[in-house]
Order: structure tokens, then C-alpha cells, then sequence
């Protein structure tokens, strides 16, 4: 049986079928999600912290158990569980200073979230880590990678970041003061 189909409605069905693989392919390319992430390590024996903040798509929280193992945190699982690491001779611990909560409603940059995260060496704030930021349209995003890296040899705040309009990195290490780091170790 051969289906006839008049000119006018082959039109409409080319143009719906058109329409709607168009809507499929510019979904994959628009429609991801940014997950932010806070990888902790702690090596008591080594004497080693360290904290990077970074983000990537279409990727999900991990349960909270499965986090604490990993040390892969979202902001938001950092916020709720702070996070201590109880080297050999001190404590440095991250804690929360502030908190964007995502809303469910309110237009297009309403879901996304950020954080502010203090980095405390026996309880003094040694540095502060951010998980988020503010894109070009006043949306909250990441388009940098930062790490704060604490060990007897090396006390450092690295954040780089894309250059616009360029296809370059730029990078840019703060030293963190850590004066006598064994001295009157506990």
C-alpha cells in the first residue's frame, strides 16, 4: 500500500520532523549541568592537606557516605558535614562562612548555588576556598580551579583560570604563612 501525502502536509510533517531534531540535538550541547566540587585530601603521615575546588558537567552529587570516602563533596554536603583532618602535629578543618542556596523556582540562574569555605590550622584561618562564581550573565558558575595545599614543604593558594577570549590559562599562587609549623606541636 503506498501512502499518498499531500504537497502542504509533507511540508508541515518535514518542518514539525525538523523542528523536533533540532530541539534533540541543541539539548545535548545546552542542557548539561555543572556540578561544583571540593576534593579533600588528608594524609596524616605525610603530613598533607589539601583542597580543590573545580568543576564539571553533567556529573552528580555522591551519597554522603560514599563522599567521605572519596573526599568529593559538593558544596552543599560540605556545608552540612564539615570536614577536619587531624594530621600528625595539628588540625586543620573547613567549615562554611557563607552559602548560596539553589531555589527550585525563579528563572534561568535560580538552581545554582555557591560557597565560601575557611581553611582553619588549629582553629585560625589560615585561607578561604570558593566553590562557584558569577558568570556574564549573573549566573552562578565556575570557570576556574583552585587548590589550597598545606604540608610542611609546601603552603600555597593556586587558582587558574581561562583568559578570555583565548584559548590560554592563566594561574596565579598566593603563599600561606605557616610560621613554625612544628613548633609547640600538640
Amino acid at each position: 500500500m503506498v501512502m499518498r501525502v499531500k504537497k502542504k502536509n509533507r511540508l508541515n510533517l518535514f518542518a514539525a520532523c525538523f523542528c523536533f531534531f533540532m530541539l534533540l540535538d541543541s539539548s545535548r550541547g545546552v542542557a548539561s549541568d555543572e556540578w561544583r566540587f571540593l576534593k579533600i585530601t588528608c594524609i596524616p603521615e605525610f603530613e598533607y592537606f589539601s583542597i580543590t575546588s573545580f568543576a564539571i558537567g553533567d556529573y552528580y552529587a555522591l551519597p554522603l557516605d560514599k563522599a567521605v570516602a572519596t573526599g568529593m563533596y559538593t558544596a552543599r554536603q560540605l556545608v552540612k558535614s564539615p570536614v577536619e583532618c587531624q594530621l600528625q602535629h595539628r588540625k586543620i578543618s573547613v567549615v562554611s562562612t557563607y552559602h548560596k542556596e539553589p531555589k527550585p523556582t525563579g528563572g534561568a540562574c535560580a538552581g545554582s548555588e555557591w560557597a565560601t569555605f575557611s581553611v582553619r590550622y588549629d582553629g585560625d584561618e589560615v585561607a578561604r576556598i570558593m566553590s562557584g562564581g558569577r558568570d556574564g550573565r549573573g549566573c552562578w558558575s565556575q570557570d576556574y580551579k583552585s587548590e589550597i595545599v598545606l604540608s610542611p614543604a609546601k603552603q600555597e593558594n593556586c587558582t587558574s583560570y581561562s583568559v578570555m577570549h583565548t584559548d590560554a590559562v592563566a594561574m596565579q599562587c598566593t603563599p600561606i604563612d605557616i610560621k613554625n609549623w612544628y613548633k609547640n606541636a600538640k
